[in-house]
């Protein structure tokens, strides 16, 4: 079960010949998976099976296709163990993944009787809840103008949004360094829903946004549990970046030309994945170009523009070490 700040708890259960119960007292059990909510909340389970089936009325077939092209008969009990969303031309559809794999999905199209209880989310990418309202900061520590009138914060008790870093950021209004996650896909001024951050940049200039830990929770994918630098070294690095410091990022921005090059072979939907990382290296690109020109870049701004765009260089190009196989986007959560 989750409470508002989506802290899960669980209520002592019972298994029976392999079947979970509750104990309603007196001798009397209620089997679990018939309970959908417990006291106005709502209960997860870890899996849960479903039955295949046709989705076209006028176009019966014996076998449908799971997201990487298995092939499932019409009727098959399957079990699942988690739930997505991805966009398929203008809408979006939820769908289930498979247990035992990584990354095989069927769409609820396709299932029969929708689970009644709650599976976890998946999403290939970090995940954080807001647990309140909050504001989102600059590398330097600074919370950042909200474009949107009506709304106080940058973001509201409840949104989610996918993070890729855990870093310590010196927070000057504070005189200390505080945890923050730097928020996916921020580069270009929107979160990766593609909706627009309500934020402002100074002199128009692209930036880097980021959000208090403490206001957040874990929602779903991998966790981010190290810091790439620690309080001492934030603190370090509020300073503005010398030539020297620069050096390295530079480095980075002259490897351009070798980074576009090397797609020149790819093909089919290799190419598609190429070019779609190629964008977002192009923005991140520009935003590192941006900084490294800047006289008053900081030291850990310039880090930070290093740390993005190696990320945005690894994958361009090392596409031939990613798996490639058709997995959902994770543009939506529930």
């Amino acid at each position: 079960m989750n409470d508002d700040n989506y802290s899960q708890s669980w209520l002592p259960y019972q298994t029976i010949k392999g079947v979970q119960y509750y104990n309603i007292g007196a001798g009397g059990y209620i089997k679990a998976a018939n309970v959908d909510q417990i006291d106005g909340k709502p209960v997860y389970t870890a899996d849960a099976n479903i039955t295949v089936k046709t989705h076209w009325a006028n176009n019966p077939t014996k076998v449908v296709e799971t997201t990487t092209g298995e092939k499932i008969k019409v009727g098959k009990k399957i079990t699942v163990d988690r739930v997505t969303s991805m966009y398929d031309g203008n809408s979006r559809s939820r769908l289930y993944r498979i247990k035992g794999t990584t990354n095989d999905f069927i769409s609820d199209v396709y299932v029969k009787v929708l689970p009644r209880q709650q599976l976890k989310i998946y999403t290939e990418n970090s995940c954080v809840i807001f647990a309140n309202n909050a504001d989102a900061y600059n590398i330097q520590g600074e919370k950042q103008a909200n474009k949107t009138q009506n709304i106080g914060t940058a973001f509201i008790k409840g949104d989610a949004i996918p993070v890729n870093e855990l870093l310590y950021i010196w927070v000057p209004s504070e005189n200390k360094a505080e945890l923050f996650y730097r928020i996916e896909d921020s580069s270009n001024g929107t979160d990766q829903y593609g909706n627009d951050l309500f934020l402002e940049t100074k002199d128009s200039q692209p930036s880097l946004y980021y959000v208090k830990a403490s206001d957040v929770k874990y929602l779903s994918g991998p966790r981010l549990t190290k810091p790439e630098n620690t309080p001492e070294e934030a603190k370090s690095d509020a300073k503005i970046a010398s030539s020297t410091d620069k050096q390295a990022l530079q480095k980075l921005i002259d490897q351009e030309g070798a980074v576009k090059a090397s797609g020149d072979t790819y093909t089919g939907t290799n190419k598609e994945i190429y070019l779609s990382n190629l964008s977002t290296y192009n923005d991140i690109l520009r935003t590192a170009k941006s900084i490294n020109s800047s006289n008053k870049s900081t030291v850990a701004e310039i880090k930070e523009a290093s740390w993005i765009l190696t990320k945005a260089q690894q994958d361009v190009m090392n596409l031939e070490k990613q798996d490639n196989t058709m997995a959902p986007d994770s543009n939506y959560l529930f």
